[in-house]
This record gives structure tokens, sequence and C-alpha cells, in this order.
């Protein structure tokens, strides 16, 4: 004889015995998880933020000290003069200067009115014009021979290669001005009641230099700059 057999059916977790006619109940299903990568690449290194770029400066050779060109003292003071304007024209590339009688005699004219007056200021000839005022116990022939030196030392930071002049150096290019040909030389002097001696030194110059747009055609770099 046959042993009937009762047939369970399981229904969501092991052990339900739930007949078939009960409701089905859905069994919760766990999300799945990603798999690992068991063989993960190198970490990635994020780039370093852009930094501005760095300006480095050269720094410009020491410039020497302004001295006088060597002079024969015996030669008188115009001639001097004249020898220092070309001496530091020379080391500039600029020609040499020749002295002319007229603008000798407009300079002097000049320097005369200056001591006369005790005062310094512009003349109104239309040359090209320097002035240079001391005053001192030496008497005037030191002080002449300061007066292109110290023009010159007006150069110190001037600006070459520009076509106009940022510093308003007027002595020191005027001085140097290549297009320049000829100069005139006045010297007067004043006499203090305290024992001082004032001097007075115009120099006037022509063609007149100092045009707009043409300092950097005219005033070259200095022997010393170009090392």
């Amino acid at each position: 004889m046959e042993i009937p057999i009762e047939t369970t059916v399981a229904y969501g977790t092991a052990g339900d015995t739930t007949p078939d006619s009960a409701p089905l109940t859905p069994t919760a299903v766990a999300p799945k998880l990603p798999q690992r990568d068991l063989h993960p690449g190198p970490t990635p290194v994020p780039a370093p933020a852009p930094t501005a770029a760095k300006i480095v400066e050269v720094p410009r050779p020491t410039r020497p000290p302004v001295k006088a060109p060597p002079i024969n003292i015996q030669m008188p003071l115009d001639e001097a003069i004249l020898q220092q304007h070309n001496a530091f024209r020379d080391d500039h590339g600029a020609p040499p200067l020749e002295l002319d009688d007229d603008l000798c005699d407009s300079a002097q004219a000049h320097a005369d009115d200056l001591a006369a007056s005790g005062t310094v200021s512009r003349s109104l000839t239309g040359h090209g014009e320097n002035i240079y005022y001391g005053c001192s116990c030496h008497q005037y022939s030191k002080e002449v021979l300061e007066a292109v030196t110290t023009w010159y030392a007006q150069g110190d930071g001037f600006h070459y290669g520009l076509p106009d002049d940022p510093t308003q150096s007027v002595e020191f290019t005027q001085m140097l001005w290549a297009a320049t040909k000829r100069l005139g030389i006045g010297i007067a002097t004043r006499n203090r009641e305290n024992a001082l001696f004032e001097t007075y030194v115009v120099c006037h110059y022509e063609p007149k230099g100092n045009t707009p747009g043409m300092f950097h055609i005219n005033i070259g770099r200095e022997r010393f700059d170009e090392l």
C-alpha cells in the first residue's frame, strides 16, 4: 500500500511551510554591493596650482663716482671747461664741441647779469643753456671746474634708449647732445660781505639740444654701461 507523501513548498525564508493557498509574501532583497577592485591602479596625484612667473631683476653694475677729466691747470678756464665737455662726450660717443665767439659773448652777458642780481634764471636767448651756481670761500676757479661734473652727475638715473627723458636731466643731456656742435662759456663772480665767493657759470650750445622725441638718437650709453 502506498503511503501518501505530504508536499510542502518553501516561501520566504527557510523553514516556512505555508501551504500553496497562502498568499505569497515577497522577500526583501539586499542591495547589490559594488564589487571591490582587487587590483586598484595608482592613486592620482592632483596637479599643482599654477604659480605666477617670478621676475628676476639683474642688478646693474655700480657706476663709479663722477670724476672730472684731468686738465692742464695752466690753461684758461674756458678751455678747461671745453676739455671737460669733450672728455665726457667722448665717453658717450658724441663728437667734440668747438668754442664759438658769439655764443661766448651771449653766455658771458648772462653770467654777468646773474652775478649782478644775485639770482639764477634762464636767459631769453633761445640757445641751449646750462647754468651753475656755487658759493664757497674758495676762489671761483675751483667752483668753475665743478660745474661740468655737477651737470654730468645728473645723468646717474637717466634712461637710455627712450625717445624722451622722464628724469628731466636737462643739463646732462644738453652737455652730451650729439647734434650740438658749438659751445659758448661765460663766468662771473660776486663777493659777499662774509668773505664768501659766489660763482656763476653759463654755457650756451648750438644747435640746441633736448629736442622731444630725439633723446634716443642723441644720447649714447656711457662706455661703462656697455661692459
